[in-house]
Order: C-alpha cells, then sequence, then structure tokens
C-alpha cells in the first residue's frame, strides 16, 4: 500500500485528457508514480483497490481492472464511475493499448487527481456495436463496487 502518492506528479504525467492509451505511461504510473510492484497481466478478471495509508487512515488512490480482454474497449467502450446515490465521479482512465489494463484515477478538477473517502461505487461499462439489423446499439452492465473502511488485508484475521 503506498503512502505519500503525489497527486502533482501524476496530474503532470497524464495530462488533462480523459483518457489516454499508453503503455509505457501506464507502467510509470504504477510503479513509479503509485508505488505499486510489478505485477504480471491477470489470466482472470480483476479489480484492485488501490489504497494509500495517511496519518489518519486509508484513501482509496485509484482502481485497477485487469483482464486477458479490454474494459472498456479502446475506442468505442466507455466507463464510468458512480457514487452509491448515482452521482458521476470525475475519473481519468489510464489504459494499456490493448485495454486489457485499465488505470482509474479520480479527478480533483480538469488537471488534478485526488483519493477518495472509503465510500460504496458504481463501474458503468458500456460499448457501442452494429447490431444484426445494421442499427447501432449500445450495451451497459453495472457493478456494484463496495470500498470498506480500510483494505481487508488490514483486518484481523478471524478465531483458528
Amino acid at each position: 500500500m503506498p503512502s505519500g502518492v503525489s497527486f502533482a506528479a501524476l496530474a503532470a504525467a497524464v495530462g488533462p485528457a480523459p483518457r489516454a492509451l499508453d503503455d509505457a505511461l501506464l507502467a510509470t504510473a504504477l510503479t513509479d508514480l503509485l508505488g505499486l510492484p510489478p505485477r504480471e497481466p491477470a489470466a482472470e478478471p480483476e479489480l484492485v483497490r488501490v489504497w494509500e495509508r495517511t496519518a489518519t487512515g486509508e484513501r482509496l488512490v485509484a482502481l485497477l481492472l485487469d483482464g486477458s480482454e479490454p474494459l472498456p474497449r479502446p475506442g468505442d467502450g466507455g466507463l464510468e464511475v458512480r457514487t452509491a446515490a448515482d452521482v458521476t465521479v470525475p475519473v481519468a482512465l489510464l489504459q494499456a493499448a490493448s485495454g486489457t489494463r485499465t488505470l482509474i484515477l479520480f479527478r480533483d478538477g480538469a488537471t488534478s487527481f485526488q483519493a477518495r473517502a472509503p465510500a460504496p461505487l458504481k463501474l458503468v461499462a458500456s460499448d457501442t456495436f452494429i447490431a444484426v439489423d445494421g442499427s447501432i446499439q449500445t450495451d451497459t452492465a453495472t457493478l456494484d463496487l463496495p470500498v470498506p473502511p480500510r483494505p481487508a488485508f488490514l483486518e484481523p484475521e478471524g478465531p483458528p
């Protein structure tokens, strides 16, 4: 779990774009800027909560979607983060060129980032496709994402 994340360094590296497809920048953001150890691509779909430890407790810094299929699909796939009350959370998506790894960073204004206090979120993925009849259709899926007050690995173990 990283501590002392430099949101200014993240903002300088990522810039103001809502979405970037850049393998090198994604690797730099994960290891150098967020302090995570290098990791192999996930064989099965995973959602990783990236936490920051502060003097007052843990805060959610980012989300990492990792798997063998792109989510969202580069180009015409969309991804929104919403609160439990269905309010859109401003984010920037930093993706591998293949789209199989996506780092979701929480915006604080147009050009900077921030951590979030632990609270449930929703991920809303959408994808546009051409249906059999030739019409353009959009498919949408929502995932409720519990965000506990602190990472599970910091919780005491139960009885043996």
